[in-house]
C-alpha cells in the first residue's frame, strides 16, 4: 500500500478468506466475544478492517484497526498486536496522514524488536525514514534507513538493502550531498541489476540522470534516462517510462531540437495515460506545453496546459497548477490579453505563496510588474507591491536547504521556459522513491 513493494506483508494481518464476508465477520466477532476470545476479537477486527479497507471506507477501517490492536495488546499476544499496528500504518501512511502512520510505525518496531522479526524491523524503519525525512528530518532520517539498511543485511534481504540505499541516495541528494547520492545510488544499482530487479534499476537510473542534470552533464543524464527508458519498459513499467520520455524531452528542448522534444513527450504522455497515472500525465502535459511555447504554436500550448491544469487540480498538485496558471498567464500576454494574463498571474501568485515556491512567486511577480509597465502603471499592479517583489527575489538568492517531501513520487516544475542555453544553478528535481 504505500510504495515500498512488498515489504508490509510481514506486518499484515491474516487476510480474511476470499469468502468470507462482512457480515461473516461481525457474527464471529459477537462469537469471540461473548466467549472472552481477546485474540479471537482481535483477529475478527482486523479482518474486518481489511474488508471495509478494500471498500474504501477508510476512516472506519482506522476505527477498526485501531479496536484490533486494543484487543491484541489486551490479550498479550505482541505479534498480533505488531500486525494490527502494521496494517493501520500503511493506510495512514498511504492516506498521507503521517502523524497517524508514524505512531503506528513505530509502535510496531517498538514490537517486531522485542518478538525478534527482523523483516517488520527493516519495513519500519524504513517507513519511519520515509516520514522523517517527509518531515524535514534529515538527521533521523539517515539514522532510520541505516537501521533499516542493517535488518536488510542480517536477513540477507538483497531487494530490502537495493531499497535502503536508493532512499539513502534520496536524501543525500536532497542535502545537496551528490558525490554521496552518487555512492548510495550505485550501490544499489549494483544489487538490483545483480537480483534482475528491473523495474528498481530503472528507478535508480533515473535518479542518476537527474543528478547528472543538476550537475550540469547533460549527455551523461541522457544516457542514463535512455537506460532508464530500456529497463522501464523490460519491466512493462509505462509510469516509469513516461517520467524518462518527460526528461528526456526536457533536455532536448534546452538544447533546441524543439520537434524531437516534442516527439518525445508525447511518448511521455502516451505511456502515463496508459498507465493510467494521473500525476504522469499531468506534469507530461505540462512539457509538451512548455514545447509547444518554445516554438510559438501559443494555440496548441494553451490547449496542453489547460489539460494539465485540470488533472492538477483533479489531483491536488498545487505546485503543477501554479505552473499551468503562469505558462497560460505567458501565452495570454504574448498573444495581447493583458487582462486575462494578469487574471492568471494572480491565480498562480496565490497557490505559489500557499505552497511556498519562492523562485516561482519571484517569476510570477516579475511578469506582473512587466504588465503594470505595458499599461503605464507604476511598480507593480495593485496589490503586488514592489517590496513584495524584492523580497521573493532576495529567497531565491539565498534559499533555505529543506529536504524534499518523501510522500510525493515526482518531481516539483520549475514555471520557466528556459530558451538556448541550460540555466546555472538548477534546483534538484525531486526524487523518486523505490
Amino acid at each position: 500500500m504505500s510504495g515500498v513493494g512488498g515489504r508490509e506483508a510481514a506486518m499484515r494481518l491474516p487476510p480474511a478468506d476470499g469468502h468470507a464476508t462482512e457480515e461473516a465477520c461481525r457474527a464471529a466477532l459477537e462469537g469471540a466475544r461473548a466467549k472472552g476470545d481477546l485474540r479471537g476479537e482481535a483477529l475478527c477486527l482486523g479482518r474486518m478492517a481489511i474488508i471495509v479497507e478494500r471498500a474504501g471506507r477508510y476512516d472506519e477501517a482506522e476505527d477498526l484497526y485501531r479496536q484490533s490492536v486494543d484487543a491484541a495488546r489486551r490479550s498479550g499476544d505482541d505479534e498480533l498486536m505488531l500486525a494490527g499496528a502494521g496494517s493501520l500504518a500503511n493506510m495512514a501512511f498511504s492516506r498521507g496522514r503521517l502523524a497517524t502512520s508514524r505512531e503506528f510505525y513505530q509502535l510496531a518496531l517498538d514490537l517486531a524488536e522485542k518478538v525478534g522479526i527482523g523483516g517488520a524491523v527493516e519495513a519500519c524503519s524504513h517507513q519511519l525514514g520515509i516520514i522523517a525525512e517527509a518531515l524535514g528530518n534529515p538527521a533521523e532520517a539517515e539514522e532510520l534507513y541505516s537501521r533499516s539498511l542493517r535488518a536488510a543485511q542480517q536477513l540477507g534481504n538483497r531487494s530490502g538493502m537495493a531499497k535502503s540505499l536508493h532512499q539513502m541516495g534520496n536524501l543525500a541528494f536532497s542535502q545537496q550531498h551528490h558525490d554521496l547520492a552518487e555512492h548510495h545510488y550505485r550501490e544499489a544499482l549494483a544489487i538490483k541489476d545483480e537480483i534482475g530487479d528491473t523495474e528498481g534499476a530503472a528507478n535508480t537510473h533515473f535518479q542518476l540522470g537527474i543528478l547528472a542534470e543538476v550537475r550540469g552533464r547533460p549527455r551523461e543524464a541522457e544516457a542514463l534516462f535512455w537506460r532508464a527508458v530500456r529497463a522501464a519498459r523490460q519491466s512493462q513499467s509505462p509510469s516509469s517510462e513516461a517520467r524518462c520520455w518527460r526528461r528526456l524531452g526536457a533536455l532536448a528542448l534546452e538544447d533546441g531540437h524543439a520537434g524531437r522534444a516534442e516527439h518525445f513527450c508525447r511518448h511521455s504522455v502516451a505511456c502515463a495515460e496508459r498507465a493510467r497515472d494521473t500525476s504522469a500525465a499531468a506534469q507530461g502535459y505540462l512539457q509538451l506545453g512548455l514545447v509547444t511555447l518554445a516554438q510559438g504554436r501559443f494555440s496548441d500550448s494553451e490547449r496542453h496546459f489547460q489539460r494539465g491544469l485540470r488533472l492538477f487540480r483533479r489531483l491536488g498538485g498545487r505546485v503543477g497548477e501554479a505552473a499551468a496558471l503562469y505558462h497560460l498567464g505567458v501565452i495570454a500576454q504574448e498573444t495581447g490579453e493583458l487582462d486575462r494574463a494578469e487574471g492568471l498571474y494572480r491565480e498562480a501568485l496565490l497557490v505559489q505563496e500557499e505552497v511556498g515556491d519562492p523562485a516561482a512567486l519571484s517569476a510570477t511577480c516579475r511578469r506582473l510588474e512587466m504588465l503594470a509597465r505595458a499599461t503605464n502603471g507604476v511598480g507593480a499592479p495593485r496589490d503586488v507591491g514592489a517590496a513584495r517583489c524584492r523580497t521573493s527575489m532576495a529567497e531565491v538568492a539565498a534559499p533555505a536547504k529543506t529536504a524534499a517531501p518523501a510522500n510525493r513520487p515526482r518531481p516539483p516544475l520549475v514555471p520557466l521556459v528556459h530558451r538556448g542555453r541550460r540555466p546555472s544553478g538548477r534546483r534538484p528535481t525531486g526524487a523518486y522513491y523505490n
